[in-house]
């Protein structure tokens, strides 16, 4: 089913851009052999190439937030103060937002599903489960 997705939208090329630019973030927002947390960074990555795939839409929704996200990883003790606590939970109120318009567009795709017409990883999916793969 994603090789069907993967080589026409040359997944190889959506991975490495995606790679190369969270590298770089992570390379201008933090110090050269400073301990992070990558975590932020890999979930970025994943949802970038993940929506590019399965809506052909190329998600940057948290590439602007990765610096305060770094500060606020770094000290800890920020999350206690009211202005960026806040904004850390605004972040991952956003990635879940994120994944409920994923889901959306799931069903979306379910309404408008049309056998053996793959435009994405949606309709890649949605053939799979009906062939029983």
């Amino acid at each position: 089913m994603l090789k069907k997705v993967a080589v026409r939208e040359k997944l190889h090329q959506l991975v490495a851009d995606v790679v190369d630019s969270s590298a770089h973030t992570m390379k201008t927002t933090h110090p050269l052999g400073a301990p992070f947390d990558p975590k932020c960074y890999l979930y970025h990555s994943v949802m970038a190439i993940l929506a590019s795939t399965a809506f052909g839409k190329r998600l940057e929704f948290m590439q602007s937030r990765t610096s305060l996200l770094a500060a606020i990883d770094r000290i800890p003790l920020l999350r206690l103060i009211p202005k960026y606590g806040n904004y850390e939970r605004k972040v991952f109120e956003t990635a879940r937002n994120v994944t409920n318009s994923c889901k959306q567009q799931y069903m979306a795709h379910l309404k408008t599903y049309s056998s053996g017409v793959v435009n994405d990883f949606c309709d890649a999916l949605i053939e799979s489960k009906r062939k029983g793969h």
